[in-house]
């Protein structure tokens, strides 16, 4: 109630007229006005590659590592068909695999027996 009052009291020293006026025309050419104040800029030339172009060498690098990954990949998985061909095999042959892999680290039985030991 107290602003209603105040409004009033405005209203009656100032009345309803607006302070502040806009000259005639002048909004009109305003644009061209503005445009004539502002400074000279250069145009800028923006050149349109795709995103790619940017990045080229690091795509390539990416592509050489999937390339080995996947060849290492390969390599592995086809070791172990071979793997999987020794548990196939015949008893003599898985023997003597066992026999020659033994010989190859140099470990006797005794060596064989403690490893097991140890692990269980």
């Amino acid at each position: 109630m107290n602003t209603y009052k105040e409004e009033q009291i405005l209203k009656q020293d100032f009345g309803n007229k607006a302070p502040f006026r806009v000259p005639e025309g002048y909004f009109e050419d305003f644009a061209e006005r503005m445009m004539a104040q502002l400074p000279a800029q250069e145009t800028k030339v923006v050149s349109m590659r795709p995103w790619w172009h940017r990045y080229r060498a690091s795509m390539f690098a990416a592509a050489c590592v999937c390339a080995v990954v996947f060849s290492i990949g390969v390599y592995l998985g086809s070791s172990d068909s071979r793997q999987a061909s020794l548990a196939s095999a015949p008893v003599e042959s898985v023997d003597n695999t066992m026999d020659e892999m033994a010989d190859y680290v140099m470990m006797d039985n005794e060596a064989i027996y403690a490893s097991l030991s140890d692990n269980q």
